[in-house]
């Protein structure tokens, strides 16, 4: 099971990874936390340029979604939408409307669900997380970490973790570091252990421009180096929250490859 914040964070992280282990009959549990109101629309112009304009929320939401469904269904599954509210949206006039006291309650947004930034606090969103988690069992989880700028990947990062130790799960808990330039320092610097997705990196850049409205192309993207010193092209790093009990192929990958 992966679950993102956003549309194109679960291919941002762990694409190559999923890949690999479909190839190896697993299958992909597919979820983001967040409803996707918001972000600006990104395409080429006819340089060859990535331009960026503002939209409302009732454009940028629905194509997000739809990007993630038809990125699910290349993983060969569903996306799965926690839909919670992002800390902003633009309404139809493009203003930026951050959520705050007073603050105007769009359309999409029900009236008993909290935002992404505090669903972690809430039993009822940590309750229907669990219930996903009780309905797969997945061998292993993978999120975001909570060491990073993005108050919604942190957001879900510890959505993740309250309800797993809530709930008791016993399987694999791993993190995903941030790709953003680091803002806090050499801890960013860090893996624990890694997926080697050297075979499956194309296929990764291949899922990554279904997002088209965000990752017009991919000809500019750069990762961190988290090959550097192993006998790999290409891995995607994680940290591990929780070990679990061991026994099947990602799960020795994994601990494998732990340092």
């Amino acid at each position: 099971m992966a679950i993102g914040a956003h549309a194109d964070d679960i291919e941002f992280n762990a694409g190559g990874t999923i890949c690999k282990y479909l190839d190896r009959g697993y299958e992909l549990v597919y979820v983001l936390s967040t409803n996707n109101m918001a972000g600006k629309w990104s395409s080429l112009d006819r340089s060859g340029k990535r331009v960026s304009r503002d939209v409302p929320w009732y454009e940028i939401m629905p194509q997000r979604k739809k990007e993630a469904g038809n990125a699910a269904a290349h993983f060969r599954t569903a996306a799965v939408h926690l839909n919670h509210p992002q800390r902003h949206y633009r309404n139809g006039n493009l203003e930026t409307i951050e959520l705050r006291y007073g603050a105007p309650r769009p359309e999409c947004v029900p009236e008993n669900i909290p935002s992404i930034l505090t669903a972690h606090e809430d039993p009822a969103s940590r309750k229907a997380l669990a219930a996903l988690i009780e309905a797969h069992r997945p061998e292993a989880v993978l999120t975001h970490d909570t060491i990073q700028a993005d108050m919604e990947h942190i957001g879900t990062s510890l959505l993740v973790a309250k309800t797993l130790r809530e709930c008791g799960y016993g399987g694999m808990l791993l993190y995903w570091p941030s790709i953003d330039v680091p803002p806090c320092g050499e801890i960013y610097n860090s893996r624990q252990t890694y997926i080697d997705i050297s075979d499956y990196y194309e296929r990764k850049m291949e899922a990554l421009r279904i997002h088209a409205c965000q990752i017009p192309t991919t000809e500019h993207f750069t990762f961190r180096p988290w090959e550097k010193g192993l006998n790999c092209s290409h891995v995607e790093a994680f940290a591990i929250g929780q070990r679990g009990t061991g026994g099947a192929e990602f799960t020795e990958e994994i601990l494998k490859h732990a340092f």
